[in-house]
């Protein structure tokens, strides 16, 4: 998939006040149980911390896309300025 596309539809779908409303919800739902769990379950708390972490790598794929399609659009952008200043000094 195109980069760019890629980092327009990451950023669609990380700024949708659907998405952003549903990670708040279940951030805090994990949260929530987390601080209900007692101490001596350690493989609850253990798989709320790692759910915890699983959200928040979703959305920090999420940023990486759109960073590297930013990236991908500024190394395109430079490659076309490149390529017709090159054609500008043949013509001459």
């Amino acid at each position: 998939m195109d980069p760019v596309i890629d980092a327009e539809e990451a950023a669609r779908l990380i700024n949708s006040a659907a998405f952003q409303e549903a990670f708040r919800d279940m951030r805090l739902q994990i949260l929530d149980e987390l601080a209900k769990a007692p101490v001596r379950d350690s493989e609850g708390l253990q798989f709320l911390v790692l759910s915890i972490k699983a959200l928040d790598g979703i959305k920090t794929r999420l940023e990486h896309r759109i960073n590297t399609g930013k990236l991908a659009a500024v190394q395109i952008e430079r490659r076309e300025k490149e390529s017709k200043l090159r054609n500008l000094f043949k013509v001459a």
